[in-house]
């Protein structure tokens, strides 16, 4: 069992990642929350502990979501996924 959750944010929107980190609420004193850019995403993750991946998808293009996810996955096989969407589409869930 692990003494905290490490969780990363992975977002391109600078108010978003704001939004977000004010209405996280994190249950121990030691989970901690990094924010990252998608194109710094791979290189945080694969240096670090993270357990938990919030990844923002705004691009509304499924191919590029399909990448982001697989390229997360490689970097860190064990890794859980939260997919934070604009807009909701069915052929992406």
């Amino acid at each position: 069992m692990t003494d905290n959750n490490n969780i990363l944010l992975i977002t391109d929107d600078q108010d978003t990642a704001q939004w977000v980190l004010s209405k996280l609420v994190l249950l121990r004193t030691n989970d901690k929350i990094t924010v990252s850019t998608h194109k710094n995403a791979k290189k945080v993750l694969e240096n670090s502990l993270y357990s938990v991946v919030i990844l923002h998808e705004d691009s509304g293009q499924i191919e590029s979501t399909i990448r982001s996810i697989s390229s997360l996955k490689e970097a860190k096989s064990d890794i859980e996924i939260i997919l934070l969407l604009n807009e909701i589409n069915p052929e992406l869930i």
